[in-house]
């Protein structure tokens, strides 16, 4: 649906019903319309979700944090969501979309040295992580022995056609932050760490140097100069880099960490 309007600074609340005649899933997102200049920048956040043959209410919440736009998008995604082809011929049913203005959520601080990520070692398989490949590329995901294993076998052509990603993130405004985890690939290379808004806005990060059949413990701390944001996902990326020879391999990630470092007086 064309022409939605959504105000500067202003919180909302998108939901729809959704069910599936298979197990499939199914991205929505409210987006600029990039009909004139191919800027299609998802100011919602594009969520997706896990459809079954029962109806499940699906609710995305997002602030408008881009100039004031009176000819937003609604789309609502069903061919390779996440790069998942289905040849099998089926029925999707979609009801009660709606998108209305809701109070900015209460920000929950937390405190320095405390795991922020959610099921940081995989110990419940994939809950609350998403796996993202996105065609050209492919890779086979496993979550097993407290690691996410990613048997890639075609890197595709952009960092971003294979990830790993964790949402609902809050990054604080003049705050310090560190992520650590652990990484291995069977073939030298790189992958990227970064955390976005929902519009793909980089609040920090890192690029990240694995060599063939080595460990690396990697770390990458950052300071938060933007303004704080409740939706943030922490993504890890190991398609294509641009500019390097990026080859098939098999890569294993595990032991996740994001801290909030103490701030000069709480270290004192």
């Amino acid at each position: 649906q064309n022409n939605i309007e959504l105000e500067n600074g202003q919180w909302y609340r998108l939901a729809l019903d959704a069910k599936s005649s298979v197990d499939r899933q199914l991205m929505f997102a409210i987006q600029r319309d990039g009909s004139a200049d191919d800027d299609w920048t998802p100011y919602s956040g594009e969520k997706i979700v896990d459809l079954t043959s029962d109806y499940q209410t699906f609710t995305l919440e997002f602030q408008m944090n881009h100039l004031t736009d009176l000819k937003s998008i609604l789309s609502l995604s069903m061919g390779a969501v996440g790069g998942t082809q289905i040849t099998s011929q089926h029925r999707i049913c979609i009801d009660n979309i709606s998108l209305e203005k809701i109070d900015a959520p209460v920000i929950e601080e937390k405190p320095a040295g405390e795991n922020m990520l959610k099921n940081p070692d995989f110990a419940a398989g994939s809950e609350s992580w998403e796996s993202a490949v996105t065609l050209p590329g492919e890779a086979n995901v496993v979550f097993e022995e407290g690691s996410a294993v990613y048997q890639i076998n075609n890197v595709g052509n952009a960092d971003w056609n294979v990830q790993l990603k964790q949402g609902g993130i809050t990054l604080e405004e003049g705050c310090r932050y560190k992520v650590t985890f652990k990484a291995h690939s069977t073939e030298t290379r790189t992958i990227k760490l970064a955390m976005l808004t929902a519009a793909y806005d980089w609040y920090g990060g890192a690029d990240i140097v694995l060599t063939a059949g080595e460990e690396k413990e990697a770390e990458a701390e950052f300071y938060v100069d933007k303004p704080t944001d409740a939706n943030i996902t922490m993504v890890v990326s190991m398609g294509a880099i641009e500019g390097e020879e990026t080859l098939p391999s098999t890569v294993r990630l595990s032991d996740f960490s994001l801290i909030k470092c103490p701030s000069d007086s709480e270290a004192l």
